[in-house]
């Protein structure tokens, strides 16, 4: 709660801050009697307020940027235990889902006025855009591939709406047919592009997805991806030696 204070305090008083040279020159001329000929008091204000508000808002992502990729992973699922060697949180996206993610208008992404149902978490005064649309924690091990989606839990001033909270994959290894590093950067373009590994199936509620771990920054996520790409790597390979046993068998 001191945190979520905090943050409010210092964006009201960072508006007050950028608004004031405006408001102190205009109530000055008029008090003075020296306010500029018609119409410049209004190009002035039509002019200042705009660029005011859009520096408001660059401020805003800044302040948030690297809080944002922390809360999309650091909300803890009661009763759940973290693997040793698997990421805890993962977050899972389609190449349907960056397409989309791309088709959004610059004024959506800039100032989250974001097309109804779209994946978004808030963080203060603005919607983000997310690059997934849900996020949960994955099992992995010789025999399955499970992953349930769980809705985070907001925390300070960050809450998420629209991501799928009823997705449930359980895939064997011979349910798969290729795992392949995927560069969203050919779908979508973010400043900070995730490390996606495609996943493509023979059967599921999805067929062809991509999944990404999750972190508390770009760093970690790279790094735990890495380990989750050598990790469904020995996965479909269980599929192929037990394919490849069956023939020696037979033969």
């Amino acid at each position: 709660m001191g945190n979520r204070v905090s943050i409010r305090i210092k964006m009201v008083f960072l508006v007050w801050i950028v608004f004031a040279p405006y408001y102190l020159w205009l109530f000055r001329n008029l008090i003075l009697d020296k306010m500029p000929p018609y119409p410049w008091p209004a190009v002035i204000g039509l002019t200042y307020i705009p660029l005011a508000v859009c520096f408001l808002v660059f401020v805003h992502k800044r302040m948030y940027r690297r809080e944002l990729a922390a809360i999309q992973t650091s909300c803890k699922y009661p009763g759940v235990a973290a693997s040793a060697h698997l990421p805890e949180v993962v977050w899972i996206s389609s190449i349907d889902h960056l397409k989309r993610f791309q088709e959004l208008p610059w004024y959506a992404k800039w100032f989250g006025l974001l097309p109804k149902g779209f994946p978004k978490v808030r963080a203060g005064l603005i919607s983000y855009p997310l690059l997934y649309f849900a996020q949960g924690m994955l099992s992995l091990n010789g025999d399955s591939f499970k992953f349930s989606a769980r809705f985070p839990i907001p925390e300070g001033t960050k809450s998420y709406a629209n991501l799928a909270t009823d997705l449930r994959l359980s895939l064997a290894p011979n349910q798969v047919l290729s795992v392949s590093r995927f560069d969203m950067r050919q779908i979508a373009s973010t400043a900070t592009p995730l490390p996606f590994i495609r996943v493509q199936t023979t059967s599921g509620e999805l067929q062809d997805f991509l999944v990404c771990a999750g972190a508390t920054d770009v760093s970690l996520i790279a790094r735990q991806t890495e380990s989750l790409w050598f990790a469904l790597g020995a996965f479909l390979g269980k599929a192929k030696d037990k394919d490849s046993g069956s023939r020696l068998a037979v033969s």
